[in-house]
């Protein structure tokens, strides 16, 4: 794990591949597979990608930053090594292939927060009790120094700080700003969904995860 080979990394590379550590840390978290070992890898790698990301992106000579992304990575990578990933990778894979693989790191972040937001069951109204995947985006949120005071008020605010990321490293948050229209990305709409269903990262999801619901993922991302 040696930062001078990456220190001359141009910004976009960083931010992709950094917001793809965090993509890797919070989906092992809350894999069902998800063990104690898998946990503090993915705690640790969470908590210095959130730190160290926004320095390596602002200055690739930044060492220490460079260093710390690298051991997150590294860590993050360990941990889904053991519990697999999820929805998120599951539909990145399926655009990656259709659209462009070497963006695939380009399309984990644009899928985003919206897995997450599955995952929390963040659409349900009147619920009185948070599920697994929720109180762990809680205890995640806590780790990396965000207010979590419930499970709702702590997956809003990592939702809200992975925006935040990617907007101050101005990265895309939806197809359309991939260069993707939204008819050519509707044209091959079917094929996605079949794709991320039959990929292996979504079998180790919390939540189990139909056709439907990868389409209203996919409503979210398409504009």
């Amino acid at each position: 794990l040696d930062p001078e080979l990456v220190k001359s990394a141009p910004p976009f590379i960083t931010a992709d591949t950094g917001m793809d550590v965090i993509t890797h840390a919070l989906e092992a978290y809350v894999s069902e597979t998800a063990s104690d070992c898998s946990d503090c890898l993915a705690e640790k790698a969470a908590e210095l990608a959130f730190e160290f990301l926004p320095r390596a992106y602002r200055n690739g000579y930044d060492i220490k930053a460079r260093d710390k992304m690298h051991r997150a990575s590294c860590l993050a990578g360990m941990a889904f090594n053991l519990v697999n990933l999820g929805v998120n990778h599951g539909i990145a894979h399926a655009l990656g292939a259709i659209f462009n693989q070497k963006f695939r790191d380009y399309f984990s972040a644009v899928t985003g927060v919206n897995p997450f937001k599955f995952n929390a069951d963040m659409a349900r109204e009147g619920a009185k009790h948070s599920n697994d995947a929720a109180k762990k985006y809680q205890k995640m949120a806590r780790i990396v120094g965000l207010p979590a005071p419930t499970p709702k008020v702590g997956v809003a605010n990592l939702i809200a700080e992975i925006q935040r990321l990617l907007k101050y490293m101005d990265r895309p948050q939806c197809m359309s700003e991939c260069g993707v229209s939204v008819e050519e990305f509707n044209k091959h709409r079917e094929e996605i969904v079949r794709r991320a269903l039959a990929d292996a990262c979504t079998q180790a999801n919390p939540r189990k995860v139909t056709a439907e619901d990868i389409n209203k993922i996919l409503d979210h991302i398409a504009k």
